[in-house]
């Protein structure tokens, strides 16, 4: 019972305006209520990064909590960087080359990185939330080219 107000409250939340409805019902609506829910669910590039995934593995309908943790992935790394740098908004902000400084200090303090040690608490947050930006990247360079 407490779930069906929950996805019900959800479907009121703001949310990105890329998002689209079937995407929106069936992931977005259903992620916990909290700072990174809002934080994916608000950035366009986190929202289309999910809709991409949607299209590609939405079929399965066991996939979509991994689509959801893919998502909350990048906006805990988009949370980072705007504590390492207050003029980071959003995550196309992080995907700017002069930017590159913010995101790697970002992504060790998400990674538990040990400078004395110099490793990773979590090494493979660290690759994925690096191969998901290069994603969010090459889909924004294949958007340019198209225009």
């Amino acid at each position: 019972m407490f779930r069906k107000h929950q996805v019900a409250s959800a479907a009121i939340m703001p949310v990105s305006k890329v998002a689209e409805p079937a995407f929106r019902e069936n992931v977005l609506d259903k992620m916990s209520n909290d700072k990174m829910s809002l934080i994916a669910r608000n950035d366009s590039e986190i929202c289309l990064y999910g809709q991409r995934m949607y299209k590609k593995y939405g079929k399965h309908r066991h996939q979509h909590q991994y689509i959801r943790q893919e998502m909350r992935q990048l906006a805990r790394f988009l949370n980072s960087a705007r504590a390492v740098d207050s003029s980071v908004l959003t995550l196309q902000d992080c995907i700017d080359s002069t930017k590159f400084s913010v995101c790697v200090e970002a992504v060790k303090n998400l990674c538990g990185y040990d400078s004395k040690e110099m490793t990773f608490t979590t090494p493979s947050l660290a690759k994925k939330i690096g191969h998901a930006c290069q994603s969010c990247e090459t889909d924004e360079d294949q958007i340019m080219k198209t225009w």
